[in-house]
């Protein structure tokens, strides 16, 4: 089977590119290898359902559209560190495939609702990057967006610990806006699925504040050790 292919036109913005994300190529957001290789890393198909392993108690599969991997991983570093919103558009494609996969039948009051990052993380960057590419995504599928999620107490830089590690450091640090949420078909939104460490912790603070779950969605998931490992097309399951 031929590698993916992917139709970007129209996704690149052009606005004063910097270097391609992928391989430093001067004055191109991502020149055409790098836009092919990111093809590549992409899930043949279209998005797929993934679990990382171990799997947290209780999380739900999320719906990715690629592998957390080579120039879509180096994009989207560059993206949430270094200010290259001109990825925006590549990356909040991919994302808006992901969410279309994950809401299936879910009702029009949907509210999509990206994890919150640190406020530490927040000053560091000066703006909310994931925020904005779940507002893209919502806007693309015709869902309201709302930032329901708040971190109530302060977390570690989850780099470099163990999965056990990461549940334990972000165990209860998350609460929902029960007013926003209670009642109402939640989907979760972030850029990277590995531990699932995050995702459980936001799934179960919605749950707590009576929120019901359609889905969960992110750009790419990564699978080292393996942590994510894509499960079959639900038409495949018998």
């Amino acid at each position: 089977m031929p590698p993916a292919r992917l139709d970007f036109s129209g996704a690149l913005d052009l606005a004063l590119p910097r270097a391609c994300a992928g391989c430093r190529a001067p004055r191109v957001t991502l020149c055409p290898d790098c836009l092919e290789e990111l093809a590549g890393t992409c899930f043949r198909g279209g998005p797929q359902p993934v679990l990382p392993f171990p799997t947290p108690v209780g999380l739900d599969v999320t719906w990715a559209s690629g592998a957390y991997a080579g120039v879509l991983a180096r994009a989207l570093r560059a993206y949430k560190d270094h200010g290259r919103r001109d990825l925006h558009g590549v990356l909040a494609l991919l994302l808006t495939r992901s969410v279309r996969a994950a809401m299936g039948q879910a009702p029009e009051d949907t509210l999509v609702v990206p994890l919150p990052s640190s406020a530490r993380a927040n000053r560091t960057r000066g703006e909310r990057p994931v925020p904005a590419l779940a507002l893209t995504a919502a806007t693309q599928v015709g869902l309201p967006m709302g930032e329901a999620l708040r971190v109530v107490r302060r977390v570690k830089d989850a780099v470099g610990l163990t999965s056990a590690q990461r549940a334990a450091n972000i165990a209860g640090a998350l609460r929902a806006h029960e007013p926003l949420v209670r009642g109402r078909g939640v989907l979760l939104i972030d850029d990277i699925i590995t531990t699932g460490a995050s995702m459980a912790e936001a799934q179960r603070a919605l749950e707590a504040a009576g929120a019901v779950l359609v889905g969960q969605a992110v750009v790419a998931a990564a699978a080292r050790s393996p942590v994510a490992q894509p499960l079959p097309n639900p038409g495949e399951l018998s």
